[in-house]
C-alpha cells in the first residue's frame, strides 16, 4: 500500500538513477559476453548484427531465469516452515505442513453444498507471529506451531500469498487488506448468512458503487482515507477490522495494474536472494484484477481461524497513472 504500514512505495523521478541503475544490471548480465571494439572492427556487419542479437538474448534469458527464481524463492519462503531457505522437505515433513493448513473436516462437511459453487472456498489463516529471523525460524514459545505464510492470503489466485501482494492477512486480532499497489477495503456486515450476501447487500452496495481513482496522487488520498476510516450508510469501511466469530465481511481488492511507462522495482527484505532489487513486469508477475468478495469467519481457535468465502464479482483493475516525471517505483518488502 501506498506510505502504509511497512510496506510502502517510494518514487524516484531521477532519470539518471535510472540509466545508472540499468546500466550496471544489464551491464552485469553480459560481462565477458561483448565483443571489443577492436574485435569488432574486423568482423562485418551481419556478423556484429548477430553478436548483438545474441547478447540481448543472453540478457532476457537472464531476467527471465531471475524472475522465476525469484517467484520461487517468494513462494518457498511464505509457505514452508524453515530453518533454511534451501532446506529439502521429506514428502513427512510437507504431510504435516499442509494437515496445519487444512480446514477442520467438519466445518468442509458442514460447507459442503456451499463449497460445490463456483468461485467460492475455504481456509484457515494463522495469526502472523515474529518467528522468522536471518536464515532462522525459532520454534519455542508460540513459535511451536509456526507456519511460515500462513497469515496472509490472495483471493484474486485463491491461494495463500507473501507480505507484499496479499489481499488479506490477520495480525494481533485483526484482519488487514491493502497491499502493495492496492486499495483493500474491510467492512463488518454482521452476523448474516453468507449465502443471502449480494452487491446489492446492505453494507456491500457502497464497496461494489465505489469508483476507484486511477490517477496515482488520488489513490494516495483515497487509500489513505480508507486507512483512517469511512463511515456511510451505517457501516464503516476501513483497512483493518477485528475478527468476529460468526460475522460475515464484504471486501473490495483494487490491485492496481503499471503502466509501461514506469519501471517497478521490487527492493526485497530476503537477503538470501542474489540481489536486492528486481525489476520485474507486475502485471504478467500478479493476477491484477479488481475483486469484490464476501466471507464469514466460522471457527475461531487459539491457533488460527477459518474463513469460507464467495466471489461475487470481478474485473481487470485499472492502471495507475503517474505523474510524467515519475520513471521509476521501488515496492520495498518487509517480512510483515
Amino acid at each position: 500500500m501506498f506510505g502504509q504500514r511497512r510496506e510502502r512505495i517510494m518514487l524516484d523521478s531521477s532519470k539518471k538513477l535510472m540509466a545508472v541503475f540499468c546500466f550496471f544490471l544489464f551491464s552485469g548480465l553480459v560481462a565477458g559476453q561483448r565483443t571489443n571494439p577492436s574485435e569488432e572492427a574486423t568482423l562485418s556487419p551481419d556478423q556484429v548484427e548477430y553478436r548483438r542479437q545474441m547478447e540481448q538474448r543472453s540478457r532476457d534469458n537472464r531476467q527471465s531465469q531471475e524472475l522465476r527464481q525469484l517467484e520461487q524463492n517468494r513462494n518457498a519462503s511464505m509457505r514452508l516452515p524453515t530453518t533454511k531457505r534451501d532446506k529439502s522437505y521429506t514428502r513427512e515433513e510437507l504431510a504435516r505442513i499442509k494437515a496445519l493448513l487444512e480446514p477442520n473436516a467438519a466445518d468442509s462437511a458442514k460447507f459442503k453444498d456451499f463449497l460445490r459453487q463456483e468461485k467460492t472456498g475455504l481456509f484457515r489463516l494463522f495469526p502472523f507471529l515474529d518467528c522468522e529471523a536471518k536464515n532462522l525460524v525459532r520454534v519455542d514459545g508460540e513459535c511451536a506451531d509456526y507456519v511460515a505464510g500462513s497469515w496472509s492470503y490472495s483471493f484474486r489466485k485463491k491461494d495463500y500469498s507473501d507480505a507484499t501482494f496479499f489481499d488479506l492477512k490477520f495480525r494481533d486480532g485483526s484482519l488487514i487488506s491493502g497491499s502493495a499497489l492496492s486499495l483493500g477495503i474491510l467492512a463488518a456486515l454482521g452476523d448474516v448468512p453468507l449465502e443471502n450476501v449480494s452487491l446489492a447487500s446492505d453494507g456491500m452496495r457502497f464497496l461494489a458503487e465505489l469508483k476507484p481513482a486511477a490517477d496515482q496522487p488520488d489513490s494516495e488520498k483515497q487509500i489513505s482515507g480508507f486507512v483512517k476510516g469511512v463511515d456511510a450508510g451505517g457501516y464503516k469501511y476501513s483497512t483493518k477490522i477485528k475478527v468476529e466469530e460468526n460475522t460475515t465481511y464484504g471486501l473490495r481488492v483494487v490491485a492496481y495494474r503499471m503502466p509501461d511507462s514506469v519501471k517497478l522495482i521490487f527492493d526485497s527484505a530476503d537477503k538470501t536472494l542474489d540481489n536486492d532489487f528486481y525489476s520485474f513486469p507486475l502485471n504478467q508477475f500478479d493476477d491484477r484484477d479488481d475483486v469484490t468478495i464476501a466471507f464469514r469467519i466460522v471457527r475461531k481457535e487459539a491457533g488460527s481461524i477459518t474463513i469460507l468465502w464467495k466471489e461475487l464479482k470481478r474485473t481487470d483493475a485499472p492502471k495507475l497513472v503517474f505523474p510524467k516525471d515519475v520513471k521509476k517505483a521501488v515496492v520495498k518488502s518487509k517480512s510483515d
